[in-house]
């Protein structure tokens, strides 16, 4: 098995084989208006960047719902990075946008 998928393995915490794991749907999350392009997470929040110009903030631990629809982007949103409690955003629109407390 290669090094990376020893790398995913570990990530993912399984032990063995991953061929002999199963992985069940918990959630499916829906709200977006155009193809997702991008996702982050930072603990238990997921983002994700769309096409319809904004970024949706989702629970991934109760009940898989859409907290937060953040604006500010006038394109697509291309590329998400979660670091130090702040949200950073890439988009079509060649911004780079800070989101924070």
């Amino acid at each position: 098995m290669s090094t990376e998928m020893n790398n995913v393995q570990a990530q993912l915490g399984l032990v063995g084989n991953i061929e002999q794991h199963v992985f069940k749907c918990k959630g499916t999350l829906i709200g977006h208006n155009g193809p997702i392009w991008s996702m982050a997470c930072s603990g238990s929040l997921l983002f994700s960047g769309s096409s319809d110009h904004t970024i949706k903030v989702w629970d991934t631990v109760a009940n898989f719902t859409c907290l937060k629809t953040l604006e500010g982007h006038e394109g697509m949103v291309l590329a998400l990075c979660v670091s130090k409690g702040v949200l950073y955003s890439s988009a079509s629109d060649n911004k780079i946008l800070c989101l924070g407390h």
